[in-house]
C-alpha cells in the first residue's frame, strides 16, 4: 500500500486528477503539480507499506515569486540567442499533458491502476484520471466482464477522474480488472489485479436441515424453515419457481438467530411449486430447495364431523422492538375445529386498547400507533370444547430520547423491564 503526503498530512483524494497527478512506471514513483501556488510549499512524502516493511521518502518544495523583468534584462535575453541558435534548438514535440487539457485526442490515462490488496469486507476504490478532450467514456471489466451498477458497485466522475467503488470486496472480487476510455479520436486502458484476503479463514454459510418436499391441502398452514450457520453477515433470499419472494400478508419472512423461515398461513393451488432459499456472505452461497404441492380436499380420515383441539401453527415472536409512534401488528397462527375463540392479554389484563381479528386461522393484534405504555408481554390464547392453547411474546416500544440524562434513566429501566420479562418466561 502506497501513502502520499503533504506535511504529514494525507493528500485529497478529491484533488488527483484535478490538482495532484500520481504516476508509477515499474519502480518509480512521481507526483505533479498543477497550478503551483504559495499554499503548495512543503514537505511532500511518499511511504509505502508492506506487511511489517515501511519504505519512507521525503522531499521539500519551495515556492518562489517569479522577479520582474525590466526592459534591459529581456534585451540582453534576447540578444543572446541568434537566428542559427533559435533553428538549432527545435522544440520536442509536445507530448499529452497533465497541466492542462489536451484537444482532438484520443484517451490517456495519466493516473493509472495499481495492484492492490484487500481484506474481505473492505471498501475499496478504483480510479483513474483523463485531461484530453473529448472527454471518453470509460467503462470497467472483471476478468473481462463488463461490471454493470447495482448496490455492490457504483461508477462515479468527478471532472477527469473516473472512479468504480466496490462497496464490500468478496472473494470473487480477486480478479483483474480493467478500465477502457473511449473517444471518437481513440482508446486507452488500464488494468490492476485486486488480491481479496480472508485473514479469518471465514467460510460460505452452511445449510443445516436442507428443505424437504412438501404436500398440504387448501386452507392449510405451510412452514419451511432451515438453519444457517455463517461466521460473516449473511443474505437470505427466498424464491418461488424463479421468482424472489418478498415479506407480505401471504408470505411470511422470518429470522430469528440462525433460523429462516417462510409460511403460508392459508394455502391454496396457486402455492404449489417449487421453492428455493439462498444464503450468501462474501465468500459464496449456497441453497436447498423443495416441491411444495397443495392438493384440493382434506386429508384422509378427517370427516365433516371430526374435531380438533386448538394448535398454534405459528407462534408469536418471543421479543419485538419498535419505536415510539411506529405501528404495531402481532400475529399468531391457530388453527381448531370448530373454530377456537380467541382472546388477547397484556400483562395478563385482557387487551381492550388494539384493534383484534382472527380469519382463516390468523389472529392478529393491530396498534396503530405505539405508545410507551404498550410494552408488557402478551399472550393470545385459543379455546374451544376440546382443549385450550396459548403463545407468548414480549413488546418493547423504545421511547423518543431528549436528552442524555433520560437516555441514562431509560436504558436502565430497559434492563430492568427485561431482566423482569425473563423471569415471567
Amino acid at each position: 500500500m502506497q501513502y502520499k503526503l503533504k506535511d504529514g498530512t494525507p493528500i485529497d483524494e478529491s484533488l488527483i486528477g484535478v490538482k495532484y497527478f500520481p504516476t508509477k512506471d515499474t519502480s518509480r514513483f512521481s507526483l505533479r503539480l498543477r497550478n503551483i501556488d504559495p499554499s503548495d510549499q512543503g514537505i511532500y512524502t511518499i511511504r509505502l507499506e508492506r506487511g511489517k516493511t515501511v519504505l519512507q521518502s521525503d522531499g521539500k518544495l519551495t515556492v518562489k515569486k517569479l522577479e520582474p523583468i525590466n526592459d534591459e534584462q529581456e534585451k540582453k535575453k534576447t540578444e543572446g540567442f541568434d537566428d542559427g541558435e533559435t533553428k538549432s534548438k527545435k522544440q520536442p514535440k509536445k507530448e499529452l499533458s497533465d497541466d492542462q487539457p489536451t484537444f482532438d485526442s484520443p484517451p490517456f490515462f495519466h493516473y493509472k491502476l495499481e495492484d492492490e490488496t484487500v481484506n474481505i469486507g473492505d471498501r475499496m476504490v478504483l480510479s483513474v484520471t483523463n485531461t484530453t478532450l473529448p472527454e471518453p467514456e470509460v467503462e470497467w471489466y472483471k476478468n473481462g466482464a463488463k461490471v454493470l451498477e447495482d448496490t455492490k458497485y457504483a461508477k462515479r466522475k468527478d471532472k477527469g477522474r473516473y472512479e468504480l467503488i466496490i462497496s464490500s470486496c468478496e472473494m470473487n472480487d480477486n480478479a483483474k480488472w480493467e478500465a477502457i476510455g473511449i473517444n471518437k479520436f481513440g482508446k486507452c486502458e488500464s488494468s490492476c489485479i485486486l488480491t481479496v484476503l480472508n485473514p479469518d479463514k471465514a467460510e460460505k454459510p452452511e445449510i443445516r436441515h436442507p428443505l424437504e418436499n412438501e404436500i398440504v391441502y387448501e386452507k392449510s398452514q405451510l412452514k419451511l424453515e432451515v438453519v444457517v450457520v455463517s461466521k460473516l453477515p449473511v443474505k437470505i433470499t427466498w424464491s418461488k419457481d424463479g421468482e424472489k419472494i418478498v415479506h407480505t400478508d401471504e408470505y411470511r419472512i422470518m429470522a430469528v438467530d440462525n433460523h429462516y423461515s417462510l409460511s403460508i398461513l392459508d394455502c391454496k393451488r396457486r402455492h404449489s411449486g417449487e421453492y428455493l432459499i439462498e444464503a450468501e456472505n462474501a465468500i459464496g452461497k449456497v441453497s436447498t430447495q423443495c416441491r411444495v404441492t397443495v392438493k384440493t380436499g382434506k386429508p384422509r380420515g378427517i370427516d365433516e364431523d371430526d374435531t380438533m383441539a386448538p394448535a398454534i401453527r405459528m407462534p408469536l415472536p418471543s421479543t419485538r422492538e419498535l419505536p415510539e409512534n411506529a405501528e404495531v401488528k402481532l400475529v399468531c397462527a391457530v388453527t381448531g375445529i370448530p373454530t377456537p375463540e380467541i382472546t388477547w392479554f397484556k400483562d395478563d389484563r385482557e387487551v381492550t386498547f388494539a384493534e383484534l381479528s382472527y380469519d382463516n386461522g390468523l389472529a392478529q393484534l393491530f396498534i396503530p400507533k405505539a405508545k410507551t405504555t404498550h410494552s408488557g408481554v402478551y399472550t393470545v390464547s385459543a379455546k374451544n370444547d376440546h382443549g385450550s392453547v396459548r403463545s407468548v411474546g414480549m413488546l418493547y416500544i423504545e421511547p423518543v430520547i431528549s436528552n442524555f440524562k433520560n437516555a441514562r434513566i431509560l436504558f436502565s429501566q430497559k434492563i430492568s423491564f427485561l431482566k423482569t420479562e425473563v423471569e415471567v418466561f
